[in-house]
């Protein structure tokens, strides 16, 4: 049925955008180069139409499931009850499980803490509070944190100036892989950070849609071009002094 009622929508779609009527079967057998036909049924329309229209129709399903299964969300500062990270983290945690609705950890994380706080500290407490994410990105910064809706500090009373934001990504066919690596000083030191690069990839390789990559490149060190290289997006986070590196 799901098949069926998008041939409908995206035949609609299709014959506008290449002028043919979708309802022929004749138009459509052509373009397989079938010169006659006969006694064909609906399973053979559906099967021409498949396999004419296949990219068309991922499409359609992909965008369907994004729509309802892709979000982000956020939790920012520091709870003015929380007397730990973990207590801090728990409460942006429990935020992010209410506010999208769902306990699942999310696919990746980004999280950008005060300098006042250890950074493994935070990383440890954000494993914690969602165990199934294996990617979390995590930054420092001076006395806040700038986040979606503004800047994030909180002065608690022992003096001190806390804040924490969790950015997650729910993506279920989403492909994510974090490194952290010292800065390059010398040429092995940049042949180090592209072996890095390139193991990085090919863990992010193997769990991206099989559609994202090309078959000749499996197995090796070194993929070569393939739509998951060219569709990449790259955060980078550096500590002062090293963002020019």
């Amino acid at each position: 049925m799901l098949t069926r009622a998008l041939t409908r929508k995206v035949d609609q779609e299709d014959a506008a955008e290449e002028g043919y009527n979708p309802a022929s079967y004749s138009s459509l057998l052509a373009t397989e180069g079938v010169k006659e036909v006969t006694n064909f049924d609906d399973s053979t329309f559906e099967s021409v139409w498949l396999r004419t229209h296949k990219a068309t129709l991922f499409r359609a399903i992909l965008n369907e499931f994004v729509k309802k299964n892709v979000f982000v969300y956020s939790a920012n500062g520091w709870p003015q009850e929380a007397e730990s990270v973990s207590d801090a983290v728990r409460s942006l945690a429990a935020e992010v499980k209410s506010g999208t609705g769902t306990s699942s950890s999310p696919t990746w994380a980004f999280v950008a803490c005060s300098e006042t706080l250890n950074p493994n500290e935070v990383l440890s407490c954000v494993s914690t509070a969602f165990p199934e994410t294996k990617n979390i990105h995590c930054i420092t910064s001076c006395q806040g944190v700038t986040t979606d809706v503004g800047f994030k500090s909180t002065n608690c009373s022992d003096g001190v100036t806390r804040a924490i934001s969790i950015f997650t990504v729910f993506d279920p066919l989403g492909a994510f892989s974090t490194i952290a690596v010292t800065p390059p000083d010398d040429a092995a030191g940049v042949t180090l950070f592209e072996q890095t690069l390139d193991e990085a990839y090919s863990k992010l390789r193997e769990s991206a849609l099989d559609v994202l990559k090309d078959p000749g490149n499996n197995g090796k060190a070194v993929p070569g071009p393939e739509p998951l290289a060219e569709h990449l997006n790259i955060w980078m986070s550096g500590l002062p002094g090293t963002e020019e590196k």
